[in-house]
C-alpha cells in the first residue's frame, strides 16, 4: 500500500532522517553537504507554500535531500554519473524506510532530471527540485560552492570566471517558476559585482574614493 500524503509537520520527521543520512555520507562537503541541501530546501519550501496543494511534499523533500549523494570513486566532473548514482542511492534509502515503488520512482525521476538548464522536468516535484537547487547556487552561497568545487577539481581563476560569466546565467535562464526568476535576479547583483571585481582586479585610488563617496551618499538617509 502506498503512503498517504504528509503534512509539513509529518514531513519534519522525514527531513530529519534525510539530513542524518546525508551527514553520514559526506559531513564535511561544502558543495553537496547538508548546508547546500538545507538552503535548497528553504527555496523548495517557498515554492511549496505556493504550489504545495498540487505537489507531493515528501517526494519533493526526499528529492531535495537525496539529489547530490556523493559516492566514492565518482567522477566529480560528471553530472550524469552524479544524477544516476544519487537516484540509485535514493532508492536504497527509501526502500529501507518502507516507501513503495511508485513514490521512489517519482523521487528518482526528479533527481535524474535536475541540474540541466534547458531540460524541463516532467513533474511538479522535479521542477521544484531543479529550481531550488539552482537558486541555492546563486548569491554568496553560490560563489562559495563554485570556488570550492572548482578549486578541488584543479581549476584556476579563469575557469571560475567562465563559470560565473557563462554557466550561471544559463541556470538563471533555465529556471521554470516566475518566483524563482525574481529571486535569481535579486541574487545576481552580488555575483555580478564579484565577477566584475575579479575580472578587473586592481582598484585605483580615484575609483576607490568615488566608490566610497557613492556608497556614503546612498546611505546618508539612513544616518540617525
Amino acid at each position: 500500500m502506498e503512503r498517504k500524503p504528509f503534512s509539513f509537520i509529518d514531513n519534519s520527521i522525514l527531513r530529519k532522517s534525510l539530513r542524518q543520512f546525508v551527514e553520514l555520507h559526506h559531513p564535511d562537503d561544502l558543495v553537496h553537504g547538508v548546508r547546500h541541501l538545507d538552503t535548497a530546501w528553504g527555496y523548495a519550501k517557498g515554492l511549496l507554500d505556493i504550489y504545495g496543494t498540487k505537489a507531493d511534499i515528501p517526494v519533493t523533500t526526499a528529492s531535495i535531500y537525496l539529489h547530490d549523494i556523493k559516492l566514492e570513486g565518482e567522477n566529480p566532473l560528471s553530472g550524469v554519473e552524479r544524477r544516476v548514482n544519487s537516484a540509485r542511492t535514493a532508492r536504497t534509502f527509501l526502500e529501507n524506510i518502507g516507501w513503495g515503488d511508485t513514490d521512489i520512482l517519482r523521487v528518482q525521476g526528479a533527481i535524474l532530471q535536475h541540474d540541466q538548464p534547458f531540460l524541463t522536468p516532467t513533474t511538479l516535484e522535479g521542477s521544484i527540485l531543479k529550481d531550488s537547487d539552482f537558486l541555492a547556487g546563486f548569491g554568496a552561497e553560490g560563489l562559495i560552492r563554485v570556488i570550492v568545487s572548482m578549486s578541488e577539481n584543479g581549476q584556476k581563476v579563469d575557469g571560475i570566471i567562465k563559470t560565473l560569466e557563462v554557466e550561471m546565467p544559463k541556470r538563471i535562464k533555465g529556471l521554470g517558476f516566475q518566483e524563482s526568476k525574481e529571486v535569481a535576479k535579486a541574487k545576481w547583483e552580488l555575483v555580478s559585482d564579484f565577477l566584475s571585481d575579479l575580472k578587473h582586479g586592481v582598484l585605483t585610488i580615484k575609483d576607490a574614493r568615488k566608490k566610497l563617496n557613492d556608497r556614503d551618499a546612498d546611505r546618508s538617509d539612513l544616518a540617525v
